[in-house]
């Protein structure tokens, strides 16, 4: 066989050529670029000689040197550096450094002295065979001449001690093996990691002076296959096929698992076509067997035992390589069993975590009692609801949380029934009611006996809004239809009435009792009219002439308009208008409707005197205004806003989400149709109307127009 070499340099370059150079001179050549690699080569394979660089990027070649030594002493190792220093030169020879050449590399040189090593080498090799042979017969004849005066006196014959002697010999062999198989067990059951298990092993076997190389296989669940995980010594040709680098599992060497034998000789394994290319690549120098890694049914792996020449292992050692792959197949086994319930595990984790996430993202409340109706869960929305922690109510009665919700939940444990559609209404912290929709599910366990219940909860008070609103919509929609046609109906004889009372005027002369009294039906002919219009006004939109407009001429002509109300009252008027004011998009007309009803309000709410205070403000004109009143409005670039304040008794909590209602009137001779108007007026011009008030302290109107730009409808 040709010897091989090892090249540790980190020119790769000159690793090449050199590779080249030694392949021409029938020698095999492997190269490594670093400290680290070329170790694990020098140590896990076959080498014969060593070409080593003493400047190498992760670490000095010395020690790289002492390393080798440490593992085989009578390695031949040819120093090349590029830097020849007679330190680094005496340095490497004591540590038994063959040679020391200097870069650049004369290949002649080089190969006269790998040539010289190489023949040392094999000098070596059969000089330690032939001492260690004479000891051995020197030991017997001294072991034979020690022991004649005891084979005179016992009557033992001199074959019959030789053999006693071979015994004494297989049963240092036997302490040999025993001593690593005790050592490989220790690792197994201190290892957990799979990888590093094998590696253990392997290094395990190593140490056994019958073992020269040695592999593992295990299994590829997903293709069936067993896969090459780790190999020791082996020529590295072997593996250079990566077909043989995997054999399928389901049928090894030409068997169905069950019927593997405990060991097989490579030779005496079925023809197939994995077995004759191993064959062929390992040649016919080293004997190697295979010994599968089963556990119970199932191959954990293959485990690949060699050393050189054609000498077989003996019953001893069989038994101890059977030994190890028993254990390393059950270890393996468990490291498996252990990986599948990690995943296991991991997968329980993510579908709880799942469920977590769905329980707490639940937009309706979850609340889970016991048989004897104590709390034991509450999901995020349930705490939103029912204005409670999950921890300060754990294991209390359900009574706590849902007051007279929980004797509905009691009668569905005890009856075993499921409820769906209850209303129920729950005190939070603070008195405040919560209107809430239940429905219970009963948890049934081992055989359907009930263990529980769930309850699930809703919030009702947005849908009651709604269902509120829209009841509301509807009754103003039939509202609208009927005072639409009573309008109609009323208008057309009032029509006639007044045109009726204006022609009697003129048969009576002014002065005359006659004509006041027609003058004053007249006038409450035309309020009736006037009341007409503006239910005509709520019932349909109103048809709007936009155009550009200024709020603060239309509220100066209402000041103007209201003001001798207001200075009989003894109500003061404070208008506040910033300079540049931007247009509004609206209606002049309708607006100066709106907003006179507002005004007209404020000024009616002070009786007894006060002030009215008339606030406009445009984009960037809020300090303004804030700094006049010591108030802020809401301002936005695009509106323009109008807030009118009173200081008279104020408006009651519970008449405030009824006042835009129509005919709801908040004065005692009032129609209930102003705040209506104002509001659809606003809301066809794609504005607001908002309301602050409380009693004692005054009201707040503040309305949002449009500029030019926007709105309008």
């Amino acid at each position: 066989m040709n010897a091989r070499i090892l090249i540790i340099d980190d020119e790769e370059t000159l690793c090449y050529f050199l590779k080249e150079s030694l392949e021409e001179k029938g020698y095999e050549a492997v190269t490594a670029h670093t400290a680290g690699e070329g170790l694990k080569v020098a140590t896990r394979q076959q080498i014969d000689l060593v070409l080593l660089d003493l400047k190498l990027p992760d670490g000095d070649g010395i020690d790289v040197l002492y390393e080798i030594r440490k593992v085989d002493s009578n390695l031949p190792v040819i120093v090349l550096t590029g830097h020849a220093a007679v330190e680094s030169a005496v340095q490497a020879m004591k540590l038994g450094a063959y040679d020391y050449l200097e870069k650049p590399i004369n290949l002649a040189q080089l190969s006269s002295s790998v040539a010289e090593a190489l023949d040392s080498r094999r000098q070596e090799l059969s000089a330690i065979g032939a001492r260690q042979a004479d000891v051995e017969e020197e030991s017997a004849a001294l072991e034979l001449a020690d022991s004649a005066p005891l084979m005179e006196q016992s009557g033992v014959a001199a074959g019959e001690f030789a053999a006693m002697s071979r015994a004494l010999r297989q049963l240092e062999r036997q302490l040999e093996e025993t001593v690593a198989l005790d050592s490989i067990s220790s690792d197994l059951l201190r290892s957990r990691n799979l990888e590093q298990l094998i590696e253990r092993t392997l290094d395990r076997l190593l140490q056994l002076s019958s073992v020269d190389m040695t592999a593992v296989f295990v299994g590829d669940s997903d293709d069936g296959e067993l896969v090459l995980a780790s190999q020791r010594r082996f020529p590295p040709r072997v593996w250079e096929d990566t077909t043989l680098r995997r054999l399928s599992a389901e049928g090894v060497l030409g068997r169905p698992v069950a019927r593997l034998p405990k060991v097989l000789p490579l030779s005496e394994a079925v023809p197939d076509r994995w077995v004759e290319q191993l064959n062929a690549r390992l040649g016919n120098d080293i004997f190697t067997l295979l010994v599968p890694l089963k556990d119970g049914d199932h191959l954990r792996g293959l485990m690949l035992v060699g050393r050189r020449g054609v000498r077989a292992f003996d019953r001893t050692q069989i038994q101890t390589f059977c030994t190890i792959a028993e254990r390393l197949a059950l270890v393996m086994g468990h490291a498996i069993q252990r990986s599948s319930l990690r995943q296991r595990l991991g997968q329980l984790s993510e579908r709880e975590a799942l469920h977590e996430s769905v329980l707490q993202g639940m937009t309706n409340g979850l609340v889970v009692v016991d048989r004897e109706g104590n709390i034991r869960l509450l999901n995020r929305a349930a705490e939103g609801l029912l204005g409670y922690n999950e921890e300060d109510v754990l294991d209390s009665p359900v009574e706590d949380v849902l007051g007279f919700g929980a004797e509905i939940v009691r009668n569905s444990l005890e009856r075993e029934l499921a409820y769906s559609g209850e209303e129920i209404v729950v005190e939070r912290d603070g008195g405040e009611g919560v209107l809430l929709g239940m429905s219970i599910s009963p948890l049934r366990g081992d055989r359907g006996k009930v263990s529980g219940a769930v309850v699930t909860l809703s919030d009702l008070r947005e849908a009651r809004a709604l269902e509120d609103e829209r009841r509301k919509l509807d009754r103003l929609a039939f509202l609208g239809e009927i005072s639409a046609v009573m309008a109609h109906e009323i208008r057309n004889p009032l029509a006639g009435m007044g045109a009726g009372i204006q022609h009697m005027l003129t048969k009576f002369e002014e002065g005359d009792e006659r004509h006041e009294s027609l003058e004053r039906i007249l006038k409450e002919g035309e309020r009736v009219n006037r009341i007409i219009e503006d239910i005509l006004l709520i019932s349909r939109p109103p048809h709007l002439n936009l155009a550009p407009c200024d709020l603060s001429e239309v509220i100066g002509e209402i000041v103007t308009q209201w003001e001798e109300k207001a200075r009989e009252q003894g109500v003061k008027i404070r208008e506040y208008y910033p300079s540049g004011l931007p247009l509004v998009k609206g209606d002049k007309i309708r607006l100066h409707q709106a907003l006179s009803n507002l005004i007209s309000n404020g000024i009616d709410a002070m009786p007894t005197g006060g002030e009215l205070s008339i606030a406009v403000t445009g984009p960037g004109s809020g300090d303004l205004v804030a700094s006049a009143r010591g108030a802020e409005l809401w301002v936005d670039g695009e509106y323009v806003e109008v807030e009118i304040r009173d200081r008279g008794a104020g408006i009651r909590e519970e008449e405030l989400g009824k006042m835009f209602e129509p005919f709801h009137a908040m004065k005692a001779r009032g129609t209930g149709l102003g705040l209506a108007i104002t509001r659809r007026i606003i809301d066809e011009h794609g504005g607001e109307v908002r309301v602050e008030s409380q009693e004692g302290e005054g009201t707040r109107f503040v309305v949002r127009v449009p500029l030019t730009g926007r709105g309008g409808r």
